[in-house]
């Protein structure tokens, strides 16, 4: 393809290309929480294209004598993107990713449509006495965290008019001070990283490597093992398998195993886009700045 037409066949493969590893990426850092390994982000700075076209062209006839001499053309194409990428590992990075969200982005997550429920699940350390699996947003603890009762405030919210549950957030000026409703009412949010803490609780692991202690076990009160999907079903939820899925929306590689998102769970997968919204607003707009380039 010439000339214009290099921009249709380009552009949107790396629109799809950037989309897929995005999320690859962002999933691969929730599986690496789990396995208590640290988290890495490499942002894509710019991609320059670069098109090369050659044509060459032969001819045949018959010389003098009756001698034959044959011919042949060829067109070639080749293309040399050059992709820049930017580790996000500066100061300001870190600093956005470990600052509570703001009360002000949740209000607008809770305006453009997501679901007030999904918000105050994945955003809410606590409302009062009320604890949203604090303990939760850090490594595997081995004591089950208290879920139960914010679960069940949460869904009560989504049951409620959608400008009727929002004024718990939109009354509010700072993560931890006092909201002016019926009763005064103390909310705190979770910082980026304790969400992704948070949600890679729900990744499945094999029994080999709870053995091989690679992941860690966690029991409830009455000692027996505690199953994660309890506290983030209907939100979140990452399979294994030994061999790649065939019907995966997301799925990445990591020790022997694919660990991927169902391309049928949907509520899994608007969870992972709540996440890279959350993401984008809180830590890529405006930051990512002076930070060293790698050119490939």
């Amino acid at each position: 393809m010439l000339g214009p037409k290099s921009l249709q066949h380009s552009r949107l493969n790396y629109n799809r290309a950037i989309q897929t590893t995005s999320r690859e990426e962002l999933l691969l850092n929730l599986v690496r929480m789990r396995y208590h390994e640290s988290e890495e982000f490499l942002g894509v700075s710019s991609i320059t294209g670069q098109y090369t076209y050659n044509a060459d062209l032969t001819g045949a006839g018959i010389w003098p004598g009756g001698a034959k001499h044959a011919g042949a053309a060829k067109l070639g194409a080749t293309s040399k993107p050059t992709i820049v990428y930017s580790p996000e590992q500066g100061k300001d990075f870190n600093q956005r990713k470990l600052s509570p969200v703001s009360l002000e982005t949740l209000d607008l997550l809770a305006s453009k449509g997501w679901a007030i429920d999904r918000v105050l699940r994945l955003t809410v350390r606590n409302l009062n006495d009320i604890d949203n699996a604090t303990s939760a947003g850090g490594p595997t603890p081995t004591k089950k965290p208290e879920y139960e009762e914010f679960l069940y405030l949460a869904q009560l919210f989504r049951q409620l008019k959608t400008p009727n549950s929002r004024r718990l957030i939109r009354h509010g000026l700072e993560p931890g001070t006092p909201i002016a409703l019926k009763d005064e009412v103390t909310m705190s949010t979770r910082s980026l990283k304790e969400m992704m803490f948070y949600l890679s609780h729900a990744v499945g692991a094999p029994a080999e490597h709870y053995r091989c202690g690679y992941v860690r076990s966690t029991f409830d009160d009455y000692g027996k093992p505690f199953n994660w999907n309890d506290m983030t079903a209907g939100l979140f939820h990452v399979h294994y398998s030994k061999k790649r899925p065939v019907d995966a929306d997301v799925a990445v590689k990591h020790r022997g195993y694919w660990f991927y998102e169902s391309n049928c769970d949907l509520d899994s997968k608007s969870t992972l886009n709540l996440l890279s919204e959350l993401i984008n607003l809180e830590i890529r707009a405006g930051g990512g700045a002076q930070i060293p380039l790698l050119t490939i």
